[in-house]
């Protein structure tokens, strides 16, 4: 084969390479304008995020005793504070968390391409990163978009990489460590992400480290120890002692890393572990050390998560992340080498890894449709809605508070909040299931609409429990998360 043509070869793969993976960024973005307007949730726990910016705006406190009236995700409040200011502008409702999420998903594109751009001067590789970690949409969940906590705590720990890679003053690290502080205000899971760049800070200057170190950890402290106060101890019992408790699944570590990392990322994984592996030239400020730090940092926060019996796809952000950012530039590392060799069988090597990365980014295909709600979904739940409505007295959603408050009537606390105390014991829990009990028994409601049959001995005494409740079996159901929708509708007897 000619040189020229290779050549040629080389700049129409590489062309083809791009388009492929602007695709996927293009395609996030649709999808994610098609569905910010849902005015329904679109995963599960949507609809307590709001009522958690609800409680805000009205002014009462989020962590508080757990009641039927209201228990709080176990997640630190910067999300739904941040939201709440949003919500005053826009009105409550899912568009402004969406909005959130939406915008910080685009800025976790922003450093992931800014991050490589800067490792290696160069915008394709930058893009590639960029666009890969636009591909594990559906493969996360397709929860980049949605009024969850997540890609706003991304896109804080992110910032706080890019800051603590490319700055060395005493002013950045204190910037640095205002990050890592504010990404986990908005999810704990920060922490454990940010242990190895703290030590790979005191690698390099354990003097200067502690400009970032002491930040991170006086914030850390500080931020605790006044909203504990403020919230008469309840914070410390939702943000640290509930999440403590979760129970570990150790035969999910295999799965994590063959069936969430290795096989739908093979070509990424097999380049990122060549970058990594690579010799260091330069020992004490070797680039490809920080990023083994970084990865193992978000690799390792990303499986500490997914072992957890109930961590979802939306767990495996970091690790994505982390893997997208090496792929870059493992992809201007291995390209760059074989092309300075100038011979026939490089650039062969160069169009071969091209083409490497074409299959990468098609073994990551996904149905778009299949992520937008349709307008059965919406019809569907309009009548739900109207149904509320209609109904004399209070109505108990345990799964979707927010459906009874499109409906003008109260919400309580969600299903899954109110799990996390349930796992647990003592007197917090036995007063919960006493208050649950209680409300029940007296015939509080005027229904009771359910997913499925919790509480159910307590609830029978009281009330005639009816499904389906929709006759389309496939309607409102939420297009990522747990697979579930209002079954029984629970009438007083």
């Amino acid at each position: 084969m000619g040189t020229d043509r290779q050549d040629r070869l080389i700049r129409v793969s590489r062309y083809v390479l791009m388009c492929v993976a602007l695709s996927y960024v293009g395609i996030y973005l649709v999808l994610a304008v098609l569905r910010i307007q849902y005015p329904f949730e679109l995963e599960w726990m949507e609809g307590g995020s709001v009522d958690h910016v609800r409680r805000i705006l009205a002014g009462d406190p989020l962590y508080v005793k757990p009641t039927l009236e209201f228990v709080p995700y176990i997640f630190t409040p910067l999300y739904f504070y941040l939201s709440a200011a949003l919500s005053r502008i826009l009105g409550i409702g899912f568009v402004p968390l969406r909005l959130v999420s939406l915008t910080s998903s685009l800025g976790c594109f922003t450093v992931i391409f800014l991050i490589v751009r800067r490792e290696t001067s160069d915008t394709f590789s930058g893009i590639l990163a960029a666009s890969l970690f636009a591909a594990t949409y559906r493969l996360s969940g397709a929860w980049l978009d949605i009024a969850r906590v997540d890609s706003l705590f991304l896109l804080l720990f992110l910032t706080s990489v890019y800051v603590v890679r490319f700055s060395r003053s005493n002013r950045a690290y204190v910037l640095a460590g205002i990050l890592i502080w504010l990404s986990f205000m908005t999810k704990q899971i920060a922490l454990m992400l940010a242990l190895p760049l703290l030590f790979y800070a005191a690698y390099l200057s354990w003097k200067r480290s502690l400009y970032l170190i002491a930040t991170t950890v006086a914030a850390v402290v500080v931020s605790t120890l006044v909203l504990n106060l403020i919230h008469d101890g309840w914070y410390m019992f939702y943000i640290y002692e509930l999440p403590g408790g979760h129970e570990i699944v150790p035969g999910l570590f295999m799965d994590f890393w063959v069936k969430d990392v290795f096989l739908p990322l093979p070509i990424a994984c097999i380049l990122c572990g060549s970058y990594l592996a690579a010799r260091r030239r330069q020992p004490s400020h070797d680039k490809r050390l920080f990023y083994l730090f970084l990865t193992v940092g978000m690799l390792g926060g990303a499986l500490s998560s997914r072992l957890h019996l109930r961590g979802y796809d939306n767990v495996l952000f970091p690790a994505y992340a982390s893997l997208a950012i090496v792929f870059g530039l493992a992809v201007h590392r291995t390209a760059g080498l074989l092309t300075g060799k100038g011979t026939a069988g490089a650039r062969l090597g160069v169009i071969l890894i091209t083409v490497s990365c074409l299959i990468q980014f098609g073994i990551l295909k996904y149905d778009p449709v299949a992520q937008v709600p349709t307008g059965t979904d919406l019809t569907a739940g309009r009548e739900l809605v109207d149904l509320i409505s209609r109904v004399e007295g209070e109505v108990l959603i345990p799964d979707h508070g927010f459906l009874s408050c499109m409906a003008g009537k109260r919400t309580y606390a969600h299903r899954m909040a109110i799990h996390e105390v349930l796992r647990g014991s003592g007197e917090v829990r036995a007063e919960l299931v006493d208050d649950i009990r209680s409300a029940v028994s007296q015939g509080r409601f005027g229904a009771i609409i359910l997913d499925t049959q919790w509480r159910r001995e307590d609830i029978e005494n009281r009330y005639n429990c009816h499904a389906p409740i929709f006759v389309a079996e496939d309607a409102l159901w939420p297009v990522t998360g747990k697979r579930t929708r209002p079954t029984y509708l629970c009438m007083p007897k």
